[in-house]
């Protein structure tokens, strides 16, 4: 073949183009001069055939040669010296070259060392030698070098040069590594990785310029005081996936310059306690994957008690404590008397058995309490919708009696209190209902009455019971739980579940609390109710099943009329009165299956006929009964037909048989159920028709008042034009205080271009906001006002400079985040919208401007009260509208008497191929609201609207400024 010129990069370096030749003669080589354009020559299956390389030292422009399944014993000198050789499944018989890097991959080396006089990359990837031993001696010029995969190698002699050394895979003892240290100099090595070997101990003395070392997946067991001696400078240090691991309290102490330390994967024998504490210029500590449940004690970074104010840039401690056995987490164990210490804590939290946040004293208005900063990650954690998570999220959330708590006493503190806690990505995060486990809900959307406290007595505050020692079930506000069962109640008291399955049971517990809503006796040999079980009038569901009950009485739930959710599936039941169920009018789901009785709609018991909200009956060997779909839709409240239980039958015969159902009955109450029917069918539909001709007068009545203010518009417009006054009009929108010209115009000017949003007001001055702007609610003085600089300082770096060449660190770099003691931001929004700003543009706008400044997200429709002291305590106001623009609501009306109010729009569009907002439309809206900045969302970080509002947070904000004591 001729030797062929692509332009595509090479596959083992990066090079402009390439030349490959493969199975050459002497006369192809004389075509080469004709393709001296390439900088990377391959020889393919290359063999010695062809008897000299004349034509190819004539190109100077090779800077890369590569041999691939190639026999190679001599390199002319002109070839030697190119700066980059590779050696690709080949075997080599010649040891001298000059190159400046020389790479070795799964090929075959027919010489006993290496003649290298200026080369300082060296790599031996999978390496077979075929004369044995194999040596490295005295490479003076080698700065990286890089074995692995290879065995059967000796390191002799001096290295002064080298910094880099790659031993990962080579198959190391201990008595390998140390004849290595003690038959080499090596003078200036930074870094060694000795990865995946077979080191137990760590008696060697390493050299003490080390400051990268990585020990990862060795069989090392334990670590002591001497582990680290010679190692005074090292900045990173892994020993991950070394298990079982014994670490000593002291290991550490002769390391106080690491870093970065990761020990995930060790399950350590010994509890860690203080041995992190000697640490102070740690940044990254990673101790996943240990089967941890209690937290570490954590040093104080060196630099923290240095800053003298929050407006620098705080030092931040980054600890991934993923995949752990946590099961609540409490941040008390980082709070701190002292002032002086000023730093981040991050933590990532992700994926362990988190099932509740405890609420923290730093979250109290106790001044006292100090600690750092701290900010952690929850994800993949089994929340459960508990009192202590409502607390704490509640808190977190700065809810309105957290905020009145904060603006009391010693404002300054107590508000630094409040923010020092952060969880990162809360809009993702769900738990658990404790009632209802098929149920999640958003922390977002945690209250009072969907989060549940434990508990074995409960007594409100306001219970007489409370304060004379009653303790009986005379008493309704007092709660005491079974001593067999679990129980829990709402926190606004409006639930109470009690849960006594799996007990063993005889009979129902009697002295089950009077505010009972859902009790869970299932998997218990109960054989009958006992009369005093009909007091829990309260009660919805109710679930018996795998009990030993054998019939049903029409007393057993005579008192029950709230209950929804009835469960008395697998038990023995073979009779059930008429009237068992006649007073359950809300029951909505009734299971009786693998029972021995089945339905009888229509004999003389006529059941189910005052259900009228039963939409499933289970009953049989896995029978079910459904309210049909369509029928549903015509009657809302109807009782259960034979119908509904026999439509998904194709033998309806044997499903009247299993009814014991005669035709002639059937038949007629059948009929007779049509009849009903169809009589609510014909009203249903005469209702729709009624509804309809309502709709069509409602919208002909909008259509004639769009049209005549359509028809103004345009004859004020034409006003305007004829008595040349619309320069006065456009510069009048610039005074102070929005006091307009209201001679004659109307609320908002219409073009004659039919433009959409023509109808947006330019003017709230004819508008009575007095029902809107009532007396505010008396609020607390505020806080001092916050100080902005011009510009945030720098990102916060280490004392100790340190490249990580290792690719298992590329991603520990130092989280940089900014936790705002007061508001930055203040996002508002539709409540239409809540959904789609949490999940998309409010997770967006947190994930890349929530490191330095904090958002505060609230839907313009409820605390209009409370509006102008929020916006005085927010350096900015991003408004969120959605298209039609043209719906101004009351809170709009509000901003728009703000003279001072910094205001950055943006414009949502859900349309599919919607058009660019009109330029007509962005002018009418900037003089609404006096702003320029007004931009369509793209969610492209490197988009227009990123750009603009990053620089316009930086301009108003700048950085928080906390107020010291």
């Amino acid at each position: 073949d001729l030797c062929q010129c692509f332009s595509a990069p090479a596959s083992f370096c990066p090079v402009n183009s390439r030349l490959t030749c493969s199975n050459n003669t002497q006369d192809d080589f004389n075509q080469i001069p004709l393709l001296s354009s390439s900088n990377q020559l391959e020889l393919h299956h290359f063999n010695n055939e062809v008897p000299t390389y004349e034509p190819i030292c004539a190109i100077k422009t090779f800077s890369q040669l590569k041999y691939y399944q190639s026999i190679v014993s001599t390199i002319p000198q002109c070839l030697s010296s190119i700066s980059s050789i590779y050696f690709v499944h080949s075997t080599i018989h010649r040891n001298r070259f000059s190159s400046n890097k020389l790479i070795f991959y799964k090929s075959m080396l027919n010489f006993t060392n290496l003649n290298l006089t200026s080369t300082k990359i060296l790599t031996l990837d999978s390496v077979q030698f075929l004369v044995k031993p194999f040596h490295l001696n005295s490479l003076i010029m080698l700065t990286h070098l890089t074995i692995t995969h290879t065995e059967d190698f000796y390191l002799l002699g001096s290295y002064p040069q080298l910094s880099y050394l790659n031993l990962d895979n080579t198959n190391l003892t201990d008595k390998q590594l140390n004849r290595i240290f003690t038959q080499t100099t090596i003078p200036d090595l930074t870094t060694l990785i000795l990865s995946n070997n077979y080191l137990t101990t760590l008696g060697n003395r390493f050299p003490s310029t080390i400051r990268y070392l990585d020990l990862s997946k060795n069989q090392i067991k334990s670590l002591n005081y001497y582990s680290f001696k010679s190692l005074y400078s090292l900045n990173i240090l892994n020993i991950s996936y070394n298990w079982p691991l014994e670490i000593q309290q002291d290991t550490f102490t002769r390391i106080p310059y690491l870093e970065i330390l990761d020990i995930s994967y060790t399950l350590p024998t010994l509890p860690f306690d203080d041995l992190f504490l000697p640490l102070q210029k740690l940044r990254h500590l990673n101790v996943s994957s240990n089967a941890l449940d209690t937290l570490p004690h954590l040093p104080i970074p060196h630099d923290a008690h240095m800053i003298e104010s929050y407006d620098q840039h705080l030092p931040v401690l980054y600890v991934d404590l993923s995949n752990n056995n946590f099961e609540k987490l409490d941040l008390d164990v980082y709070s701190s008397s002292s002032t002086q210490d000023k730093y981040i804590l991050s933590l990532n939290m992700n994926s362990n058995r988190i099932k509740t946040l405890k609420s923290s004293s730093m979250l109290s208005n106790d001044a006292k309490r100090r600690g750092p900063f701290i900010e952690f990650e929850l994800m993949n954690n089994s929340l459960e919708c508990d009192c202590d998570l409502y607390e704490s999220i509640s808190q977190l959330l700065q809810t309105n009696s957290s905020l009145q708590r904060a603006n009391t006493g010693n404002t300054s503190a107590s508000n630094q209190l409040i923010n020092r806690i952060r969880i990162i990505r809360l809009s993702n995060l769900t738990c658990l209902d404790l009632i209802d486990p098929t149920n999640l809900h958003s922390l977002y959307d945690l209250n009072s009455s969907n989060s549940f406290c434990s508990y074995t007595k409960s007594c409100p505050s306001t219970c007489s019971c409370c304060l004379t020692s009653v303790s009986s079930n005379d008493c309704h506000c007092y709660s005491q739980c079974p001593h067999q069962c679990s129980c829990k109640h709402s926190v606004d008291l409006t639930h109470n579940s009690v849960n006594c399955s799996n007990q063993q049971l005889y009979q129902i517990p009697a002295d089950l609390p009077h505010s009972t809503t859902h009790l869970y006796l299932d998997n218990n040999e109960i054989r009958y109710f006992d009369h005093n079980f009909t007091y829990l009038t309260r009660l919805k569901a109710l679930s018996l099943a795998n009990n030993s009950f054998e019939y049903l009485t029409n007393y057993d739930f005579f008192t029950m009329n709230r209950i929804e959710y009835l469960d008395l599936s697998s038990n023995h039941i073979k009779h059930i009165q008429s009237k068992t169920f006649i007073n359950l009018i809300k029951l909505k789901k009734l299971y009786l299956h693998n029972n021995d009785w089945m339905p009888n709609f229509y004999h003389q018991e006529n059941l189910f006929q005052s259900n009228i909200r039963l939409d499933l009956l289970t009953y049989g060997n896995g029978l079910t009964c459904n309210r049909s779909t369509i029928s549903s839709m015509i009657i809302n409240e109807r009782p259960l037909t034979a119908e509904d239980c026999c439509s998904t039958y194709t033998d309806v015969y044997a499903c009247e048989k299993k009814f014991r159902v005669d035709r002639y009955n059937l038949k007629h109450e059948l009929s007779s159920t049509y009849s009903k029917t169809y009589f609510f069918f014909i009203l249903y539909q005469k209702y729709i028709l009624f509804g309809l001709i309502i709709c069509l007068f409602v919208i002909i009545c909008l259509i004639t008042i769009y049209i005549n203010r359509k028809k103004r518009e345009f004859l004020a417009k034409e006003k305007l034009l004829l008595n040349a006054d619309l320069k006065l009009e456009t510069n009048l929108y610039d005074t102070k205080g929005m006091k307009y010209n209201q001679q004659g115009n109307d609320n908002s000017i219409s073009y004659t271009d039919e433009d959409e949003y023509a109808s947006i007001p330019l003017t709230t001055s004819q508008t009575d906001l007095s029902s809107i702007i009532h007396s505010q609610t008396i609020i607390p003085p505020l806080p001092p006002r916050r100080q902005f600089i011009s510009n945030r300082p720098v990102s916060h770096s280490s004392t100790v400079s340190t490249t990580i060449t290792s690719p298992n660190f590329s991603s520990l770099t130092t989280t940089h985040s900014c936790l705002q003691i007061k508001l930055d931001v203040l996002v508002l929004y539709s409540i239409t919208d809540s959904k789609y700003i949490h999940d998309n543009i409010g997770q967006q706008l947190e994930d890349a401007y929530g490191k330095r400044f904090s958002f505060h997200f609230i839907h313009r429709d409820r605390m209009l009260g409370e509006l102008d002291w929020l916006i005085e305590n927010s350096c900015v106001t991003i408004l969120i509208l959605r298209k039609p623009y043209n719906q101004i609501h009351d809170y709009m009306k509000i901003l728009s008497t703000y003279a001072s109010l910094k205001c950055f729009i943006i414009l949502i569009n859900h349309e599919p191929n919607h058009r660019l907002i009109s330029i007509k439309a962005r002018e009418k809206i900037a003089r609404l609201y006096r702003t320029s900045d007004i931009f369509e969302w793209n969610s492209d970080p490197k988009s227009l609207l990123h750009e603009q509002l990053d620089l316009f947070l930086e301009q108003n904000c700048g950085s928080a400024t906390y107020v010291p004591d």
